[in-house]
């Protein structure tokens, strides 16, 4: 239990680059049918809704694109390692009541 709160960070972290990549994708191939990126957008605000910051990309060069898209993939992992250590709170509260 107590790397759930690492194990969690490093899958924030991993889930905010692949919803970037498959952003960057999206708006580069316009031939994603409408239905498809409603779908994907709806899931990628629940997963990561920091993402809505990579809105602020699409004027900037590469350094600045890679700097907000490092940015936002930090403070993702900041929030699902804080998920996981109180999820590891409430884990170690419930079992020292059964003992």
């Amino acid at each position: 239990m107590k790397r759930l709160p690492r194990h969690l960070a490093a899958l924030g972290f991993t889930i905010a680059l692949l919803i970037a990549a498959v952003a960057y994708y999206q708006n580069s191939h316009n031939y994603v049918r409408y239905e498809q990126r409603v779908e994907w957008d709806n899931i990628s605000e629940i997963l990561c809704p920091l993402c809505i910051g990579l809105m602020a990309t699409e004027q900037k060069g590469v350094f600045g694109q890679s700097l907000i898209v490092l940015l936002v993939s930090i403070v993702n992992a900041s929030v699902y390692g804080a998920l996981g250590f109180f999820a590891n709170w409430i884990f170690s509260k419930v079992k020292s009541r059964e003992r």
